[in-house]
């Protein structure tokens, strides 16, 4: 009864609580917090809609012309009988008629003056001087070549190859789009007659050398560092020659001439990577007058330039750094020793060394030279003597290029840093056109070059580095009437 007593609800007895002895009590604090307003935006938007749609051309009118019924032809018939005879005799009157003499039709704009278009340079030039130009067969693309001509012994310098791309958009006048080191000062230059992406070239030390632009190996895929018979001293020049010019093969060979007076034809295999000597001659170091020569003659002298004419391609032109010019042919002594002579005439000589020989594209007889003797000399193959001389006062003549669309007009380049253009239809003493104005100090020009393919182009190479773009006249491009002719009067008359 006392148990069931004890669990009973009696709310009338007191709790009882007991304080803890070892925790203490901890203070709470109520707060709220809440994290940056999120912002959001709402747009609309939708799909393309797309439709397909049918087309079709118009329908084509018939355009045929109906001929009348056979009355209106038979009229026809009559009128051209009745008026033909009229009509031959207007085309006959105006066969001997000169009323439109002179004219031609000009199917671009005219330029009445000469305009300096570009100035390349590149800042790996330096020091170094242009010492040679050569357009590509396309007419878009410029290599130079760049060395020194001051040398005392060795040499002691790195060449340089730069090409410009002047047809290009994006052409940058200071900075060439292509460059290749060369181990020696490059001398001379040439660009493929045909493969616009190979180049031939020379160096101070001797070396024939040959660039294929789009191949490995930096480009260089010829030397002629290792060949038995090889240039011994700086090349001056070296030439393309096509199968036809040397009656072998349909691949171009290569001619080379040097300061240690020897002519070397290459057979360059480009594929191959391979380089052979087919013919070597050397220059009598005293050639004859009347086109004789020393029957023995162990010396010889050095080459500084070499041009053939543009129909007897066995025969080519040689200057020489005795003032010699002389005519040779691939065929002298044939089959015979290394040492054979090419010489099968000699002109007279320049008063110092001969620093270019070019012959006209337009005549097979005539040819320029020119020197050290502040001269140039129009030549005949035929003769001896030069049929006229030229000394403009601007004190050595480098170099001298042929118009390719005028047969009276070339360029000269001078020690006083002027491009000299000659028209001989106008002036046949003095240059027409100076470029640029005389009275201005300016570096020698040591190169200049008409562009073949695009006539009114014209290149100089100066001995500071820079390579100028000059844009010739419509005259000057031009062939004026009756211009052939008169060069072959020329040659009549200075001749007589």
């Amino acid at each position: 009864a006392h148990v069931r007593k004890m669990f009973q609800e009696d709310t009338s007895q007191p709790a009882v609580h007991w304080e803890s002895s070892w925790k203490t009590n901890t203070a709470q604090i109520s707060t709220a917090v809440q994290t940056s307003e999120v912002l959001t935006n709402e747009a609309e938007t939708q799909s393309h809609h797309f439709v397909d749609c049918a087309c079709q051309c118009e329908v084509q009118e018939d355009t045929t012309v109906v001929v009348g019924d056979v009355e209106d032809v038979t009229g026809l018939g009559e009128f051209l009988l009745r008026v033909e005879p009229k009509v031959l005799a207007c085309l006959k009157e105006n066969t001997s008629s000169h009323a439109f003499d002179g004219y031609e039709v000009v199917w671009e704009e005219q330029c009445n003056s000469v305009q300096c278009l570009y100035t390349l340079t590149d800042p790996a030039i330096e020091q170094l001087d242009c010492t040679d130009i050569s357009w590509s067969s396309s007419g878009a693309m410029l290599v130079a070549s760049y060395g020194r001509h001051d040398h005392e012994n060795w040499c002691a310098h790195k060449g340089l190859l730069c090409m410009w791309n002047i047809s290009s958009g994006t052409l940058n006048t200071g900075k060439a789009d292509n460059s290749i080191d060369v181990e020696s000062c490059a001398m001379c230059i040439a660009y493929h007659p045909s493969e616009v992406a190979v180049i031939a070239g020379g160096t101070f030390a001797g070396e024939v050398k040959v660039w294929h632009l789009t191949s490995d190996s930096k480009w260089l895929v010829i030397s002629s560092a290792l060949e038995v018979g090889a240039h011994k001293e700086p090349v001056t020049m070296v030439k393309w020659l096509s199968s036809q010019q040397v009656g072998s093969s349909r691949s171009y060979q290569l001619i080379s001439l040097a300061g240690d007076g020897c002519i070397i034809m290459w057979k360059a295999d480009i594929q191959n990577k391979k380089v052979e000597v087919l013919q070597r001659f050397a220059l009598p170091a005293s050639p004859g007058k009347g086109g004789g020569l020393l029957s023995k003659n162990t010396g010889s002298c050095g080459g500084t330039c070499l041009a053939f004419p543009y129909q007897d391609k066995s025969t080519f032109i040689v200057g020489c750094e005795t003032g010699s010019l002389l005519k040779c042919s691939l065929r002298a002594g044939a089959g015979e020793t290394w040492t054979n002579s090419p010489v099968i005439f000699s002109f007279q000589s320049h008063h110092g060394p001969v620093y270019d020989v070019q012959c006209s594209p337009y005549h097979r007889n005539l040819f320029l030279s020119c020197g050290t003797n502040s001269a140039c000399y129009l030549h005949s193959l035929l003769e001896s003597q030069p049929l006229l001389s030229l000394t403009p006062s601007c004190g050595y003549l480098f170099s001298a290029s042929w118009s390719p669309s005028r047969p009276c007009v070339f360029a000269l380049a001078s020690q006083q840093g002027h491009v000299l253009i000659y028209d001989l239809m106008e002036n046949k003493i003095n240059p027409v056109i100076e470029l640029p104005n005389k009275g201005k100090k300016l570096p020698a020009v040591f190169c200049v070059e008409f562009n073949q393919s695009r006539p009114h182009l014209l290149a100089s190479g100066y001995a500071q580095g820079k390579v100028d773009i000059w844009h010739v006249s419509s005259k000057l491009k031009t062939q004026q009437i009756h211009e052939q002719e008169m060069l072959n009067t020329i040659m009549e008359i200075f001749n007589t």
